[in-house]
């Protein structure tokens, strides 16, 4: 039996709500030359019963279901590099389990890597939803590909608003140029935060980039991601990641300082941004002096600052965002 083609990797933390209809949603996809990774970190609810449920389901129809089911809760970071030493397939995709994929989305994946044999990465358009909305999106990431290679680096590190650094589901990677950044497949896991920005950004800045333009993705908005992404952490985690990944890289002293400036800009407007709706005005003025020392500050920037020095203007924009997110 040949090699298989694709590899799916998908970490579970206290799942439960989420794992069974992510676990069908790949059953019913229209590709089926894949090998299925499910590392469940440490979850206390119902995951690891419905897991095994379902890997019955998956071996009953000859699809390999490899799982590995952790005594204890590592972070996001630490599951994936379990997950990556258990990898064969010839492309890796690593879904998160609360998103979803139009029946196509692996088909239509594997079939843009097969017919560009030069592509080392591939991008998908993504359509981004408020989960109490389904009707229409809020908007679609990557609705358009950048021309240049810098301006995709721009783009996925500064888009910071969009997250698009963190939607693991719209991205499939070459399994081959993978291993030659990460020769003992361990990416940085020391903080549980920023798996995708390290399998994603050496394929952006060393390899050459697909981008596939039908939308077959679906990225959900709910407060509580599976990715760990949430308005309470310390963004500066971001940082950390970056200055992994540009040690990894070994990039030349100028552009590993212009990819450090990049990456602090976006921690600082994530960090002014939670100052304003939580009410943390130190957290903002220390944002708003990183910016200006890295010469960050644009319009938004200086409008949100502004907010953040008026308790009504604050208040404001609180109950705004706050009905935006219903």
């Amino acid at each position: 039996m040949g090699r298989v083609k694709l590899s799916i990797l998908s970490p579970c933390y206290n799942g439960e709500k989420f794992i069974g209809r992510y676990l069908e949603n790949i059953l019913e996809q229209s590709f089926q030359n894949y090998e299925l990774i499910i590392v469940n970190d440490g979850s206390t609810d119902k995951s690891d019963e419905i897991i095994k449920k379902y890997k019955k389901i998956f071996e009953e129809k000859k699809i390999t279901f490899k799982y590995l089911s952790k005594l204890q809760n590592e972070g996001h970071a630490r599951a994936i590099n379990d997950g990556l030493k258990m990898v064969d397939g010839q492309y890796l995709m690593w879904p998160d389990i609360d998103d979803y994929m139009h029946i196509n989305h692996l088909e239509k994946h594997v079939e843009f890597m097969d017919r560009h044999t030069d592509i080392d990465l591939a991008i998908g358009k993504t359509a981004v939803y408020n989960v109490n909305d389904l009707s229409k999106p809020l908007y679609y990431a990557w609705k358009k590909f950048p021309k240049t290679k810098k301006k995709l680096i721009n783009k996925f590190i500064l888009s910071e608003n969009k997250n698009i650094g963190f939607m693991s589901g719209n991205f499939i990677i070459k399994t081959d140029f993978l291993w030659t950044i990460y020769t003992d497949r361990n990416i940085y896991s020391d903080i549980h935060v920023g798996p995708t920005i390290q399998l994603v950004f050496p394929e952006i800045y060393l390899g050459k980039t697909g981008y596939i333009e039908e939308c077959t993705f679906a990225y959900y908005i709910h407060g509580s991601n599976q990715h760990l992404i949430n308005e309470h952490r310390d963004f500066s985690s971001i940082q950390v990641v970056y200055e992994n990944v540009v040690k990894q890289l070994n990039i030349e002293s100028k552009e590993a300082k212009r990819i450090m400036t990049m990456a602090r800009n976006v921690t600082s407007r994530l960090h002014l941004s939670y100052a304003i709706k939580h009410d943390k005005t130190q957290i903002g003025i220390d944002a708003w002096e990183h910016l200006k020392k890295d010469r960050g500050v644009r319009t938004k920037e200086l409008i949100k600052y502004l907010i953040l020095k008026n308790h009504i203007l604050r208040k404001i924009y609180v109950k705004y965002y706050n009905e935006d997110k219903r």
